[in-house]
């Protein structure tokens, strides 16, 4: 248990570098205190107070701060500790060279840059200014040195190694900052590409939502469009073409087989002379609204010409069709158009045809109109039938028209 602990705290101070250096420099302070407190007990006390309580501002302030505070461009509090500790370290300086025994100033000596060495790499990364200001207490440790023997060869070497060891430290320091500097240069590169990228990103989404909504313009223009080609505008049943077209995605002309009814309003012209083109325009919008009323959904009815309309009706015997069009003569002549204080009584001529697997679907339609006019012909308002011939070819529904 107790081995667990101790590799749990120096897991702890190993994650933490600037707790760890401010232990360290506590302890260095200790050190030079069991130097000088035998012979001056006053300064060593008075000295080693004053930087013990700075350290442990330091480290109440560096437990309270986030690791990435202390990078470039670190925050006032830190330099006013920082600068104070430098002094700490100077005044050091000047008491250990004053004070300390001649056989322990190589410890004392070495023990101060140290300390020294600490407090410039707590700030890994600073400015130059700050570093070198952090170096204060070698420079005065340096002067010292040559002050006291300009002419001896091993003050020159002990400064020389001082003054390397500094230039080194500032060197070391800058390139850390140079480092960190490119760093923080590609990261805001990378965050204002990823800036780019996301507003390049919903630039193209907003082209896409617009181009969806233009697509769906298009395809419900071209839906109304194509409906519009293929209704009729008056009465909304299928027109010719729409027929044509309708017919040849819905009836194989190879086994399709039915019956054709094409009628006709009698009379049309002259109800329009009389009651005038729009009261014309609601006849036929009566009328188709009875027919498909009669028809329901399994026949197609479609506007073959101005008043003349025509009916598919896929799967029914000639003997039916005749039927449905003899009720539908009748339902048509038993009930008039009514409009305010005018009414019309309609009757319509109705020519059956039947087309049988393989018949050109026009020829079937060609004979209801024969069928049609003979009805006409022979007095209007009745029903015609035109029985399919023996010797009649069956080839393909027609195209529909352009």
């Amino acid at each position: 248990m107790p081995f667990f602990s101790l590799k749990r705290l120096a897991g702890t101070l190993l994650a933490q570098p600037l707790l760890l250096a401010n232990l360290f420099s506590m302890l260095l302070v200790l050190l030079i205190f069991l130097q000088l407190h035998h012979q001056h007990p006053l300064q060593a006390w008075i000295w080693s107070g004053i930087m013990a309580l700075q350290l442990v501002l330091q480290l109440v302030t560096d437990l309270r701060t986030s690791p990435g505070e202390s990078s470039l461009g670190s925050p006032r509090p830190f330099f006013s500790l920082d600068a104070r500790l430098t002094v700490g370290w100077s005044v050091g300086s000047i008491l250990i060279f004053q004070l300390g025994q001649p056989h322990t100033l190589p410890l004392l000596h070495v023990t101060l840059m140290i300390a020294v060495s600490l407090q410039v790499w707590r700030r890994p990364g600073s400015s130059l200014k700050r570093s070198a200001f952090h170096l204060l207490p070698l420079a005065c440790l340096l002067v010292q040195l040559l002050l006291s023997h300009p002419h001896h060869p091993g003050q020159w070497s002990v400064a020389l190694g001082f003054t390397g060891w500094g230039m080194a430290l500032l060197y070391i320091q800058q390139q850390i900052r140079k480092h960190r500097q490119k760093r923080l240069e590609e990261q805001k590169q990378h965050h204002k590409a990823l800036q780019e990228l996301q507003t390049a990103h919903d630039q193209l989404l907003q082209r896409h939502e617009k181009l969806q909504r233009s697509r769906q313009r298009l395809q419900e223009a071209l839906k109304s469009s194509r409906q519009m080609a293929s209704t009729d505008e008056l009465t909304g049943c299928l027109n010719r073409r729409g027929l044509f077209r309708h017919l040849q995605h819905h009836l194989d002309p190879l086994t399709s087989q039915g019956a054709l009814l094409m009628l006709d309003l009698d009379h049309f012209k002259q109800i329009n002379d009389l009651h005038g083109h729009p009261f014309g325009d609601l006849v036929l919008k009566t009328m188709v609204e009875r027919i498909e009323m009669l028809l329901g959904s399994s026949a197609m009815l479609a506007r073959y010409g101005g008043e003349e309309f025509l009916c598919v009706m896929p799967g029914v015997s000639l003997e039916m069709a005749r039927t449905t069009a003899e009720h539908l003569r009748q339902m048509v002549a038993c009930a008039p158009v009514v409009e305010n204080s005018r009414l019309q009584w309609v009757t319509v001529s109705i020519g059956v045809s039947s087309f049988h697997p393989g018949e050109v679907l026009q020829v079937a339609i060609q004979r209801a109109d024969q069928a049609m006019y003979q009805a006409k012909n022979s007095g209007r308002n009745r029903v015609q039938v035109m029985p399919t011939p023996a010797s009649s070819l069956l080839r393909t529904v027609p195209p529909a028209e352009p």
